[in-house]
């Protein structure tokens, strides 16, 4: 996935998910971003969009929803009553 433009232009990569299968991105300094969506996946970016990691959870559940409180400390919400922390 490559967002470029502010958000206007998006390319994916991310296997077989399109824009389509991502509900958040969440910017949490001026250079990572986070992206989640179907299937629990999530993926990070370091580098402001240019290259992105897989760090999805062990679910098959949506996830709708993730905020991060600071740079380490972050939420996320998801189908079926999924509520997950992430310190790291």
């Amino acid at each position: 996935m490559k967002i470029s433009n502010y958000g206007e232009e998006i390319e994916t990569n991310a296997g077989n998910f399109t824009l389509n299968d991502f509900y958040k991105l969440e910017k949490i300094n001026d250079n990572t971003l986070i992206a989640c969506g179907e299937f629990g996946r999530i993926f990070k970016s370091t580098n402001r969009g240019d290259n992105w990691l897989d760090i999805s959870i062990n679910t098959s559940n949506r996830i709708y929803d993730i905020e991060f409180v600071n740079e380490n400390t972050g939420y996320l919400a998801g189908d079926n009553g999924l509520l997950s922390q992430s310190t790291n």
